[in-house]
């Protein structure tokens, strides 16, 4: 009789790490994609707000695409400063 509860708790515990474990694989990469998410949307409203400042005083303006936004998402100020450098490098003004 001993046994077939032993047997009941060890199934128990393994069922409900394996819950767990399976919870976390499928939550994990759920984070992941929301924080990147949200770098791009950060970027995007940034470089708006600044195409915004910069666009009626010095007619320069930075394209707002995935790249662009997640440039200014990840590296904040300094890249914002690269997208700059490489638009009067390449001669988009």
């Amino acid at each position: 009789m001993f046994e077939g509860e032993l047997n009941f708790w060890l199934s128990l515990i393994f069922g409900l790490l394996f819950v767990y474990l399976l919870a976390r694989l499928i939550l994990q990469p759920a984070k992941i994609f929301f924080k990147v998410f949200l770098r791009i949307v950060l970027g995007a409203v940034v470089l708006f707000l600044v195409n915004t400042a910069f666009g009626i005083f010095f007619d320069f303006q930075i394209a707002i695409n995935v790249i662009t936004a997640l440039t200014v998402g990840f590296l904040g100020l300094p890249g914002m400063i690269l997208l700059v450098a490489t638009m009067l490098l390449v001669g988009g003004v």
